[in-house]
């Protein structure tokens, strides 16, 4: 339910009519990304398939440092179709200097992001985004961004706030650019809750409340963000704190 509303919202914002399936995989069925190259905060889930014994292998293959071992394994799966392995496969030929090659790891990303996967929607969206391995196209990064948004991956749903907030690709919209940095920042993302706490300060596609201001500026604060402390100091939010969240701060 939370994930379709999401899904209505950001097709709304956007003005993208992609056919994005979003109901084409649950994510909660899993993506075995607990390996040492996962990037923070992605989306990842146990994996409940009959392929899980053998993941888990090459997982292990990976975290002993037998990387030949790990890449014959996760290539064998990625080869049946496995879009967990195909994911990280892509990681591997990024990752491993004797195994260097963007373009297969693209092949790679494309193939388990067209299968749902999150991360490999996320890196995809980057890939374009920067034109790493593949020309640079905003409206590929986007369509990526989107999906992997869609399926709960805070960094894509800061990365959109971004494009809508510089009108970078998209139209720009500030209410959109707001909206996204809210699921980022209840995902847990200290950059999505910095610059959201900074728009509640300002009013910036939402109506401004210094309390939420510096409910989401102290979240992020909390945990070190260089850019929070300066909002914080420059709004002198302690007095707008609630009185629950100064015994709890």
């Amino acid at each position: 339910m939370v994930k379709n509303i999401i899904a209505q919202c950001l097709f709304f914002i956007s003005g993208l009519f992609f056919a994005i399936p979003v109901n084409a995989h649950v994510v909660e069925d899993g993506w075995e990304c607990n390996v040492a190259f996962l990037k923070p905060s992605q989306q990842c889930k146990p994996v409940v398939d009959s392929l899980k014994s053998e993941v888990n292998k090459a997982e292990s293959f990976y975290l002993l440092g037998q990387y030949d071992k790990a890449f014959e394994a996760f290539l064998a799966l990625a080869l049946q179709g496995h879009p967990s392995a195909q994911f990280y496969l892509a990681e591997l030929y990024l990752a491993d200097d004797g195994k260097l090659d963007r373009g297969q790891a693209i092949y790679w990303y494309q193939k388990s992001a067209k299968q749902g996967n999150p991360n490999a929607q996320y890196n995809l969206a980057n890939a374009y985004y920067y034109g790493n391995g593949v020309p640079e196209d905003l409206l590929k990064a986007i369509s990526w961004y989107l999906r992997a948004a869609v399926n709960g991956v805070p960094e894509a749903q800061l990365n959109l706030g971004y494009m809508y907030s510089f009108g970078e690709g998209v139209q720009k919209n500030d209410e959109a650019a707001t909206l996204l940095y809210k699921f980022a920042a209840k995902g847990g993302n200290i950059k999505a809750q910095s610059n959201l706490g900074y728009r509640y300060c300002k009013g910036v596609g939402v109506e401004q409340n210094l309390g939420q201001c510096a409910y989401w500026v102290k979240k992020a604060m909390d945990q070190g963000h260089v850019n929070a402390k300066k909002i914080w100091n420059t709004f002198d939010l302690e007095e707008h704190l609630d009185n629950n969240e100064k015994l709890t701060g």
